[in-house]
């Protein structure tokens, strides 16, 4: 003989464990945007090291720092380029962008805790850069002494042609 058992009375026992029940239909939205995220994110995973080829090969005179735009050479290429290069590594990695005082210098630290300088090759062997402070994305934003918006921007956009797609 079957046991007839109230939907109520499975409803309550799964509430008391903890589990949620859901119709069939909501089941299979959640997979679906569960494949979708996935295939996201599959089409925007990047290497490393392609992004930072990419980000090398995109500075030029347009995205360095305007006062010293007029020394600026392809023989040096990361000369005033550590602002915009620091919010496209954030774009792309995450994690905090670094300020050294002392020397005017932005790098990143990724979530991970490891730090990644894409422009610090430019300074010399002795120099001495500290992290002073972790800054915000709108200080570089509100910054219109130095252009870092319009630099950024036009950066990010030779980043995104050289790697073959736009960051969602």
């Amino acid at each position: 003989m079957k046991a007839l058992i109230k939907s109520s009375t499975v409803r309550l026992w799964f509430k008391r464990v903890g589990f949620k029940l859901m119709r069939p239909c909501l089941v299979e939205k959640m997979r679906r945007k569960r494949e979708l995220d996935a295939k996201n994110n599959a089409s925007n995973s990047i290497q490393v090291r392609d992004l930072i080829a990419a980000v090398e090969k995109s500075w030029c005179r347009e995205t360095c720092y305007p006062p010293a735009q007029q020394v600026w050479t392809q023989k040096v290429p990361a000369l005033g380029q550590c602002a915009p290069t620091a919010l496209i590594i954030q774009d792309y990695l995450k994690g905090e962008i670094l300020y050294c005082r002392h020397v005017r210098h932005y790098w990143n630290r990724l979530p991970e805790g490891v730090e990644m300088d894409l422009t610090g090759r430019r300074f010399a062997e002795d120099s001495m850069i500290c992290e002073d402070a972790v800054v915000h994305r709108s200080q570089f934003t509100n910054n219109r002494d130095a252009d870092t918006l319009a630099r950024y921007t036009y950066l990010k956009h030779l980043v995104e042609s050289n790697l073959g797609f736009k960051l969602k």
